[in-house]
């Protein structure tokens, strides 16, 4: 969870100390991280201000188009920049600025509409070189993107070409380090990458679960969406499966996933696979216009959890009309609904309360815990409070955070 803001003013130390667990306890997961395509629309923005949101954990940039059969590599950038003029040099810049973020930078290789085909094992071997001098740890006097060095390369590979397996051999050959992924067609095997994917050296598998009717998901085929992604999970047990999506309706020609669905139906069932690694946008630009990200950030925080002891006692919640005598936390304002408050509140044992930031939509959250005291009035200050009911005398474990400061979760 990286964009918080935190008034800190006057608290005490024991109470800084809990604060600081629950901040632990809402921090992201490697099991909820987001992989971005970034490269093909200009006024999408550059690489360091798609790295400066801190929503993604891999920027993959796209695409080198052309490749192979004794071809000069190309790489198409749409518009950022122009590689035939050596002024791509400078996204170097920009990939560093990721890079110390922590966020892995890879370079997609492949893409839909593109000139690339490998004719022999020797062919495959010659390509790695070039990718290795020019983009990865080796040295070469024309690196389209300068100086930086990429943390690996993604295999988008949407056409009939063989010796991709080779292709994926020889560049771990240089270094067991760089990063290998990959990005099939949800339709299981694949038929560019099932061979290469049985070689075991892939370490991200981000299976693109758009623009293919016969897996994509939606209401009337949930089943075969599970079904699917199981066969996935359980044929690749060593690597990280990502879920692919479109970031918007436009993206693609199907399997856009609404963001209620996505969090109610979609993400619950594909975190239940041990492998399963978070979710792949395509693309930036479409995520920067529909905020899609976001609704996976919180997607955590809306997922019920099992019923804990300290909820035992429990039996839903009653609406009351008054407030509160101090603010509580404040989550995702104006991003989620009434019903994400409701599951942020059970899933955490000091939560008390909750009341909806925005009353005009219902939208946001404003959460609070145990020594927060409820005052019943009617007029300009109240509000209607939700309050967890417990079925006999209640009794809050010791040591959980009381939520007397005032936290900002916004993009």
């Amino acid at each position: 969870m990286k964009n918080v803001s935190v008034k800190l003013s006057k608290m005490p130390r024991i109470l800084l100390l809990l604060f600081l667990i629950l901040l632990l306890q809402l921090e992201h997961s490697e099991a909820d991280d987001i992989a971005i395509y970034w490269g093909q629309d200009y006024f999408e923005g550059s690489l360091t201000e798609a790295c400066a949101t801190g929503k993604y954990n891999y920027v993959i940039i796209a695409f080198l188009c052309t490749f192979g059969n004794g071809q000069t590599p190309q790489i198409n950038l749409s518009g950022h920049c122009n590689t035939s003029t050596n002024g791509c040099t400078e996204i170097g810049t920009d990939i560093r600025n990721c890079q110390k973020q922590r966020i892995k930078v890879m370079l997609s290789i492949g893409g839909e509409i593109a000139n690339y085909s490998l004719t022999s094992s020797d062919d495959a071997k010659n390509v790695s070189d070039y990718l290795w001098d020019n983009f990865l740890g080796g040295s070469s006097s024309s690196r389209p993107l300068g100086d930086a060095i990429l943390d690996g390369i993604d295999f988008d590979i949407m056409k009939h070409t063989p010796y991709v397996d080779d292709l994926a051999r020889y560049l771990k050959s240089h270094n067991q380090t760089v990063y290998l992924s990959a990005a099939p067609q949800c339709l299981f095997p694949d038929a560019q990458l099932g061979t290469a994917l049985t070689t075991g050296l892939f370490d991200y598998v981000w299976v693109q679960f758009y623009n293919n009717p016969a897996c994509d998901y939606t209401q009337g085929n949930f089943n075969d969406f599970v079904y699917t992604w199981k066969q996935w999970t359980k044929s690749l047990k060593g690597e990280k499966i990502f879920l692919g999506l479109p970031a918007d309706s436009a993206s693609a020609t199907s399997g856009y996933v609404p963001a209620d669905a996505l969090i109610s139906t979609i993400l619950p069932a594909v975190k239940a696979s041990p492998n399963y690694g978070g979710v792949m946008l395509w693309s930036r630009f479409s995520d920067r216009n529909s905020g899609y990200s976001t609704y996976i950030q919180i997607s955590s925080l809306c997922t019920e959890q099992s019923l804990t002891r300290c909820r035992s006692r429990d039996n839903g919640f009653e609406e009351r009309l008054g407030y509160m005598s101090t603010a509580g936390i404040e989550v995702y304002d104006e991003s989620i609904g009434t019903h994400c408050c409701q599951i942020i509140c059970r899933n955490n044992c000091s939560c008390v309360a909750y009341a909806p930031t925005n009353h005009i939509n219902n939208t946001g959250c404003q959460i609070w815990g145990e020594g927060m005291k409820f005052i019943g009035a009617s007029g300009e200050k109240s509000q209607p409070i939700y309050h967890i009911k417990h079925k006999g005398v209640s009794r809050f474990p010791k040591g959980c955070f009381s939520f007397n400061s005032f936290i900002s979760l916004r993009e």
